[in-house]
């Protein structure tokens, strides 16, 4: 493509509202792509405001439409989704793509897809491989799928992680402490992300410490649970209010255990925030836990993170360090740096 050309790029995915990691990941995307001058996107919402039956299936009819009347007049596209999305939409998209000769730039959510993959049936693996493995480029946002998939030799596949945006100043949280008081659960308030196990080890930590828990409630758990002593549930912490929330905070804590977790973005905002992260070692987690960046506890263990808490809460020095780490963590998992590469990818003939 000439260098003075503007490359057209239709980018699919889905935008807030609901609030989720897969759509606040999409809308930042959509953000730092509108700075390059030699990128003109388009932007195709297939966000589901209704979650029943019809009102998905309305949706897939009018973004098949669109595609149809779009496709023509862009250079690229990109689909941005799910396991679910992904295997689902990206047949059609990969057809489209063949009759119009554009290329195709598929971008997975969540660290799930080789569990997903595995659990396929013989012909569901058959159809993955024809079309989602053959798209022009695969991102995945684990190393673990990226290892998984690339043994089988299709076309390019590269590793593509979430990310945050770098505050410009430096992060409020930066300032010099004592020592830890503050921790925050930022997630799904559910049951596999480890909130039950957590309440739990604060009952026995006492109240030299709190937890300040924030995200929607689901499945069974009551306001009462969340609410005690020294944990108090604050309730849904939108986009542009979380890293004024962090900025008062020490640590992050999400003893996790979800079966797709991939790299929670709950840690990636700890990082930006300068906040050390305690989380559970499982799945991909350990590849963006280390240098010093936080401590890894075993999945529903109480002591561990009973311990864990006690390290940042007695001893200064490592949680400055620690704190340190978290910031260079940061750095590494810039959204702009991940955007830019993301045009790379785009632009490469």
């Amino acid at each position: 493509m000439s260098k003075n050309r503007v490359h057209k790029h239709l980018l699919i995915g889905a935008k807030p509202p609901p609030i989720g990691g897969t759509t606040v990941l999409f809308e930042q995307l959509v953000r730092d792509l509108a700075i390059f001058n030699e990128l003109q996107v388009t932007t195709l919402n297939i966000g589901v405001r209704r979650e029943d039956r019809f009102g998905k299936i309305v949706v897939s009819l009018i973004t098949f439409w669109q595609c149809l009347l779009q496709i023509p007049y862009h250079d690229s596209i990109g689909f941005h989704g799910s396991v679910r999305g992904v295997t689902l939409f990206t047949p059609v998209l990969y057809c489209l793509s063949k009759i119009y000769r554009r290329r195709l730039i598929v971008r997975t959510f969540g660290g799930g897809f080789d569990l997903k993959y595995d659990s396929m049936p013989y012909l569901g693996r058959i159809f993955f491989r024809l079309f989602v493995l053959r798209c022009d480029c695969v991102l995945f946002e684990t190393k673990v799928s990226v290892n998984k998939f690339s043994a089988m030799k299709h076309q390019r596949i590269e590793w593509y992680p979430n990310s945050r945006p770098i505050a410009q100043e430096p992060p409020l949280n930066t300032r010099v402490r004592n020592n830890a008081r503050n921790f925050v659960f930022l997630s799904h308030v559910k049951k596999d992300k480890g909130i039950l196990v957590l309440l739990e080890a604060f009952h026995r930590l006492g109240d030299s410490v709190h937890l300040h828990i924030y995200g929607p409630i689901i499945g069974s758990i009551t306001h009462h649970q969340l609410t005690g002593k020294n944990h108090t549930y604050h309730g849904i912490a939108l986009p542009k209010d979380v890293a004024g929330i962090l900025s008062t905070m020490d640590v992050l804590v999400l003893p996790t255990f979800y079966v797709g977790e991939g790299y929670p973005g709950a840690i990636l905002e700890a990082y930006a925030n300068g906040l050390p992260v305690i989380t559970t070692n499982w799945r991909c987690i350990p590849e963006i836990v280390c240098h010093g960046s936080g401590i890894l506890v075993r999945p529903g263990s109480i002591e561990d993170i009973t311990r864990a808490v006690k390290r940042y809460t007695e001893s200064d020095e490592f949680y400055k360090s620690s704190s340190s780490s978290a910031l260079k963590m940061a750095d590494y998992f810039d959204s702009q740096k991940w955007s830019r590469v993301y045009l790379d990818i785009l632009l490469a003939s």
